[in-house]
Parts: C-alpha cells; sequence; structure tokens
C-alpha cells in the first residue's frame, strides 16, 4: 500500500513540475500562439478564393477556441458566414457546429440550440457525426445542468446520455473524444 502511495506521491510531483514550467513559460507560449494568429490574418487578407478564405477562418477559430472565447465567436461567425458562400457541405456543417461548441462554452445555450437543430447527422460524415453527437451531448448536459425544472432537467441529461450513446456507436475506439467521452 505505500508503494501505491509514493508511487501516486511521485506522479502529483511530476505533475506540479509540469504545471510550474507551463505557468513560467506561459509568456513564450502566449507569443507564440499570437505570432501563429497574426500569420494566419495576413494570410487571410491576401487570400482570394472563398474556400481558401474559409480554412484560414477556421484555423483562426481553432487558435481562438481555447484561448479567448470572445474572438472564438467571432471567428466561428465569420467561419459560417463563409461556409453558406462555399459549395461544400462539409464546411457549412463544421461552421454551425464550431458555433454550436463555442455558444455552448459562452453559456447562450438558446443560441446554440438553433443552430443545433439545423443539423441533419444522417446526412454527415463519421467524423462529422462524431463531433455531432459530442457538441450535442455537451450542449443537452449544460440545458440540464442550467434548468431548475425537475423534468426538464432529466429530459436534458437523457438527451445528453443519448447523444453520448450515439456518439459511441461511431467514434472510432482508439480515438481522444472516444476515451474523453469514457471518463
Amino acid at each position: 500500500m505505500l508503494v501505491a502511495c509514493s508511487s501516486r506521491d511521485d506522479n502529483m510531483s511530476a505533475l506540479y513540475r509540469q504545471i510550474d514550467h507551463a505557468i513560467a513559460n506561459s509568456s513564450a507560449l502566449v507569443g507564440k500562439k499570437e505570432e501563429r494568429i497574426h500569420q494566419l490574418r495576413s494570410h487571410l487578407r491576401q487570400a482570394k478564393e472563398q474556400s481558401l478564405r474559409y480554412d484560414i477562418a477556421d484555423s483562426l477559430y481553432r487558435e481562438y477556441s481555447a484561448y479567448k472565447n470572445d474572438s472564438a465567436v467571432a471567428w466561428a461567425l465569420r467561419c459560417y458566414r463563409l461556409a453558406m458562400h462555399v459549395d461544400d457541405s462539409t464546411q457549412r456543417v463544421k461552421a454551425v457546429l464550431h458555433l454550436v461548441d463555442q455558444y455552448t462554452k459562452s453559456g447562450y445555450f438558446t443560441e446554440a440550440a438553433g443552430y443545433f437543430s439545423k443539423l441533419h447527422p444522417e446526412c454527415m460524415s463519421a467524423s462529422l457525426r462524431c463531433r455531432y453527437y459530442d457538441v450535442g451531448a455537451d450542449l443537452y448536459g449544460n440545458f440540464g445542468y442550467s434548468t431548475e425544472d425537475p423534468v426538464m432537467k432529466n429530459h436534458y441529461w437523457q438527451r445528453s446520455i443519448d447523444m453520448r450513446d450515439s456518439g459511441y456507436k461511431v467514434m472510432p475506439p482508439r480515438s481522444f473524444i472516444y476515451y474523453n467521452n469514457k471518463l
């Protein structure tokens, strides 16, 4: 039993060292991220083709998604607007999923649900369906968490579970999203 505790203490110490290292280097990491964002914005200004503009806007959304929420929402909206002018259903679905995900993270559940209702998973590739079910599980889980009505709470949590379970049917078993949902 002491060996198990010692091993856990060593793991925690290693984790704390990694966190301390990340904090100490955070300004360098932020600088690198800001440089990537600057380069992407520069490329976007030069891009003429709508499909390329969408791809760059998508990259900017991804840079901002866990970095600056208000900017992530703005870039998700820009992706959506660009995707509506491109003859590529995959880009349109990805753009809507970006909006739903970011609106959910922001607490704008009504907006997220409005965009989510526009999607039809049966028309999506397997990888987009994985994302659809993951985003849907998060959306409905947040609805369940935020309501005080016990009937609606159970309804939304069940919808979240159903989304998660549907996702397991199409997720590759060794994927990050599969493991993340299993935890």
